[in-house]
Protein backbone atom coordinates (compact mmCIF):
# COMPACT_ATOMS: atom_id res chain seq x y z
CA UNK A 1 0.00 0.00 0.00
CA UNK A 2 1.28 3.79 -1.04
CA UNK A 3 1.49 5.29 2.21
CA UNK A 4 0.96 9.29 2.87
CA UNK A 5 4.58 9.05 3.57
CA UNK A 6 5.63 7.62 0.70
CA UNK A 7 3.35 10.69 -1.28
CA UNK A 8 5.31 13.26 0.70
CA UNK A 9 8.48 11.41 -0.30
CA UNK A 10 7.28 11.66 -4.08
CA UNK A 11 6.22 15.33 -3.41
CA UNK A 12 9.30 16.28 -1.98
CA UNK A 13 11.24 14.91 -5.13
CA UNK A 14 9.75 16.79 -7.16
CA UNK A 15 10.24 19.76 -5.45
CA UNK A 16 13.84 19.38 -4.86
CA UNK A 17 13.79 19.01 -8.86
CA UNK A 18 11.58 21.94 -9.20
CA UNK A 19 12.27 24.50 -6.74
CA UNK A 20 10.23 26.95 -8.62
CA UNK A 21 7.06 25.41 -9.12
CA UNK A 22 4.29 25.74 -7.09
CA UNK A 23 3.24 22.48 -5.31
CA UNK A 24 0.29 21.69 -3.27
CA UNK A 25 -1.51 18.15 -1.64
CA UNK A 26 -4.73 17.16 -0.21
CA UNK A 27 -6.15 14.37 1.70
CA UNK A 28 -10.46 13.87 1.12
CA UNK A 29 -12.60 12.37 3.74
CA UNK A 30 -12.22 8.68 1.65
CA UNK A 31 -8.38 8.35 2.51
CA UNK A 32 -7.14 9.97 -1.39
CA UNK A 33 -4.37 11.57 -1.24
CA UNK A 34 -2.99 14.08 -4.16
CA UNK A 35 0.23 16.06 -4.65
CA UNK A 36 -0.73 18.68 -7.38
CA UNK A 37 2.46 20.21 -9.03
CA UNK A 38 2.39 23.96 -11.60
CA UNK A 39 5.25 24.38 -13.59
CA UNK A 40 4.92 27.24 -16.58
CA UNK A 41 1.80 25.81 -18.47
CA UNK A 42 1.98 22.64 -17.46
CA UNK A 43 0.21 20.97 -14.23
CA UNK A 44 0.41 17.28 -13.44
CA UNK A 45 -1.36 15.58 -10.37
CA UNK A 46 -0.30 12.50 -8.38
CA UNK A 47 -3.01 10.20 -6.54
CA UNK A 48 -2.76 7.92 -3.92
CA UNK A 49 -5.71 6.02 -3.35
CA UNK A 50 -6.81 4.09 -0.08
CA UNK A 51 -6.24 0.60 -1.37
CA UNK A 52 -2.54 1.76 -2.69
CA UNK A 53 -3.36 2.40 -6.48
CA UNK A 54 -1.66 5.29 -7.59
CA UNK A 55 -2.13 7.33 -10.97
CA UNK A 56 -0.18 10.42 -12.54
CA UNK A 57 -2.23 12.81 -14.56
CA UNK A 58 -0.32 15.40 -16.67
CA UNK A 59 -2.48 17.99 -17.97
CA UNK A 60 -0.84 20.73 -20.31
CA UNK A 61 -3.20 22.95 -22.47
CA UNK A 62 -1.88 23.27 -26.42
CA UNK A 63 -3.04 25.28 -29.08
CA UNK A 64 -3.69 23.02 -32.73
CA UNK A 65 -5.02 25.58 -35.04
CA UNK A 66 -7.83 27.14 -33.87
CA UNK A 67 -8.86 24.44 -31.12
CA UNK A 68 -7.33 24.04 -27.72
CA UNK A 69 -6.46 20.69 -26.89
CA UNK A 70 -5.91 18.96 -23.49
CA UNK A 71 -4.44 15.56 -23.79
CA UNK A 72 -6.30 13.04 -21.78
CA UNK A 73 -5.06 11.51 -17.95
CA UNK A 74 -2.14 9.11 -18.41
CA UNK A 75 -1.79 6.34 -15.41
CA UNK A 76 1.56 5.29 -14.54
CA UNK A 77 2.07 2.09 -12.74
CA UNK A 78 4.75 2.88 -10.38
CA UNK A 79 5.92 5.60 -8.06
CA UNK A 80 9.11 5.18 -10.16
CA UNK A 81 7.51 5.96 -13.38
CA UNK A 82 5.17 8.16 -12.26
CA UNK A 83 7.88 10.66 -11.19
CA UNK A 84 9.89 10.71 -14.65
CA UNK A 85 7.14 11.43 -16.55
CA UNK A 86 5.94 14.16 -14.30
CA UNK A 87 9.97 15.47 -14.63
CA UNK A 88 9.87 15.32 -18.21
CA UNK A 89 6.34 17.08 -18.40
CA UNK A 90 7.48 20.07 -16.03
CA UNK A 91 11.25 20.48 -16.72
CA UNK A 92 10.56 22.99 -19.32
CA UNK A 93 14.82 23.28 -19.68
CA UNK A 94 15.42 19.54 -20.26
CA UNK A 95 17.26 18.90 -23.44
CA UNK A 96 15.40 16.75 -26.29
CA UNK A 97 16.26 14.92 -29.28
CA UNK A 98 16.89 15.99 -32.69
CA UNK A 99 18.91 16.14 -35.71
CA UNK A 100 18.98 19.35 -37.69
CA UNK A 101 18.41 20.01 -41.22
CA UNK A 102 22.00 21.33 -41.87
CA UNK A 103 23.34 17.88 -40.16
CA UNK A 104 21.43 16.05 -42.79
CA UNK A 105 22.64 18.51 -46.00
CA UNK A 106 25.97 18.29 -44.63
CA UNK A 107 26.16 14.23 -45.56
CA UNK A 108 24.28 15.09 -48.27
CA UNK A 109 27.25 17.46 -49.92
CA UNK A 110 29.81 15.23 -48.27
CA UNK A 111 28.67 11.80 -50.33
CA UNK A 112 28.15 14.20 -53.22
CA UNK A 113 24.42 14.24 -53.81
CA UNK A 114 23.39 17.25 -56.16
CA UNK A 115 21.03 19.62 -54.61
CA UNK A 116 18.49 19.11 -57.51
CA UNK A 117 19.14 15.34 -58.30
CA UNK A 118 15.34 14.49 -58.17
CA UNK A 119 14.13 16.79 -60.82
CA UNK A 120 16.95 14.77 -62.08
CA UNK A 121 16.11 11.35 -61.82
CA UNK A 122 19.55 10.44 -60.41
CA UNK A 123 18.56 7.32 -59.30
CA UNK A 124 21.82 6.54 -57.84
CA UNK A 125 21.86 9.88 -55.98
CA UNK A 126 18.48 8.56 -54.59
CA UNK A 127 19.77 5.59 -53.67
CA UNK A 128 22.30 6.86 -51.90
CA UNK A 129 19.95 9.97 -50.39
CA UNK A 130 17.87 7.19 -49.13
CA UNK A 131 20.50 5.32 -47.08
CA UNK A 132 21.51 8.57 -45.59
CA UNK A 133 18.12 9.16 -44.32
CA UNK A 134 18.02 5.76 -42.79
CA UNK A 135 21.80 6.21 -41.18
CA UNK A 136 20.93 9.06 -39.34
CA UNK A 137 17.02 8.52 -38.17
CA UNK A 138 18.13 4.91 -36.66
CA UNK A 139 21.41 7.51 -34.95
CA UNK A 140 18.50 9.54 -33.78
CA UNK A 141 16.45 6.76 -32.84
CA UNK A 142 19.01 5.78 -30.16
CA UNK A 143 19.76 8.58 -28.66
CA UNK A 144 15.75 9.59 -27.80
CA UNK A 145 15.09 9.59 -23.87
CA UNK A 146 12.99 6.56 -22.47
CA UNK A 147 10.06 9.11 -22.27
CA UNK A 148 10.36 9.93 -25.79
CA UNK A 149 11.01 6.31 -26.88
CA UNK A 150 7.42 6.07 -25.18
CA UNK A 151 5.93 8.85 -26.62
CA UNK A 152 6.59 7.85 -29.85
CA UNK A 153 5.72 4.45 -29.59
CA UNK A 154 2.53 5.90 -28.23
CA UNK A 155 2.22 8.29 -30.89
CA UNK A 156 2.42 6.02 -33.64
CA UNK A 157 1.39 2.45 -32.45
CA UNK A 158 -0.68 2.92 -29.55
CA UNK A 159 -4.31 0.93 -30.63
CA UNK A 160 -5.97 3.50 -28.24
CA UNK A 161 -6.40 6.81 -30.22
CA UNK A 162 -6.77 9.34 -27.66
CA UNK A 163 -3.98 7.66 -26.34
CA UNK A 164 -2.02 8.48 -29.77
CA UNK A 165 -3.11 11.77 -29.92
CA UNK A 166 -1.96 13.09 -26.39
CA UNK A 167 1.03 11.65 -27.70
CA UNK A 168 1.07 13.56 -30.87
CA UNK A 169 0.01 17.04 -28.89
CA UNK A 170 2.95 16.44 -26.13
CA UNK A 171 5.56 16.14 -28.75
CA UNK A 172 4.58 19.09 -30.46
CA UNK A 173 4.32 21.49 -28.06
CA UNK A 174 7.76 20.59 -27.01
CA UNK A 175 8.62 21.41 -30.87
CA UNK A 176 6.99 24.47 -30.70
CA UNK A 177 8.35 25.26 -27.42
CA UNK A 178 12.17 24.85 -28.53
CA UNK A 179 11.70 26.36 -31.86
CA UNK A 180 9.98 29.48 -29.82
CA UNK A 181 12.64 29.56 -27.27
CA UNK A 182 14.50 29.74 -30.41
CA UNK A 183 13.07 32.67 -32.04
CA UNK A 184 10.95 31.36 -34.24
CA UNK A 185 7.31 32.25 -34.23
CA UNK A 186 5.48 28.90 -35.00
CA UNK A 187 2.22 26.76 -35.14
CA UNK A 188 3.20 23.44 -34.66
CA UNK A 189 0.82 20.39 -35.01
CA UNK A 190 0.88 16.78 -36.34
CA UNK A 191 0.27 15.98 -39.70
CA UNK A 192 0.19 12.50 -41.85
CA UNK A 193 2.81 12.77 -44.69
CA UNK A 194 1.93 10.34 -48.11
CA UNK A 195 -0.53 8.42 -45.91
CA UNK A 196 0.27 6.97 -42.87
CA UNK A 197 2.94 8.43 -41.25
CA UNK A 198 3.27 10.97 -38.39
CA UNK A 199 5.41 14.10 -39.00
CA UNK A 200 5.35 17.14 -37.45
CA UNK A 201 4.26 20.19 -39.04
CA UNK A 202 5.90 23.43 -38.32
CA UNK A 203 4.17 26.83 -39.72
CA UNK A 204 6.71 29.42 -39.59
CA UNK A 205 5.27 32.90 -39.74
CA UNK A 206 8.76 34.21 -41.81
CA UNK A 207 11.15 32.79 -44.13
CA UNK A 208 13.71 31.50 -41.60
CA UNK A 209 16.09 32.30 -44.74
CA UNK A 210 19.94 31.07 -43.56
CA UNK A 211 18.40 29.64 -40.01
CA UNK A 212 16.59 26.76 -41.98
CA UNK A 213 19.65 24.23 -41.62
CA UNK A 214 19.94 24.98 -37.44
CA UNK A 215 16.39 24.18 -36.84
CA UNK A 216 15.59 19.81 -36.54
CA UNK A 217 14.90 17.98 -39.12
CA UNK A 218 14.05 15.26 -36.65
CA UNK A 219 12.90 15.86 -33.23
CA UNK A 220 11.68 13.28 -30.54
CA UNK A 221 11.82 10.52 -33.21
CA UNK A 222 9.27 12.35 -35.83
CA UNK A 223 10.15 13.96 -38.68
CA UNK A 224 9.74 17.94 -39.26
CA UNK A 225 8.17 19.80 -42.30
CA UNK A 226 8.49 22.76 -42.30
CA UNK A 227 6.39 26.05 -44.25
CA UNK A 228 6.18 29.39 -44.16
CA UNK A 229 4.81 32.40 -46.10
CA UNK A 230 5.87 33.25 -49.94
CA UNK A 231 7.76 36.26 -50.44
CA UNK A 232 5.71 36.87 -53.83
Amino acid sequence: MISRDRAAELESLIRAAFPAATIKNSKNKYGTFWVEIRHGDARATAVFMPKGDMAVFILPTVKRSNDVVVPREHPMPSVSEAFEFVAEALNANSASSFVTLGVLQEELDRTGIPKDFVRQGDGEAIEKYGEIRSRLYESHRQSLTNGEHRRFNDGVSAPNRSKADSALVVVGKRLGDFLKDRGFAVKVQPALYHGPRWVMSAELEVDPGTKLAELPWLFGGFEVKYSWPSSE
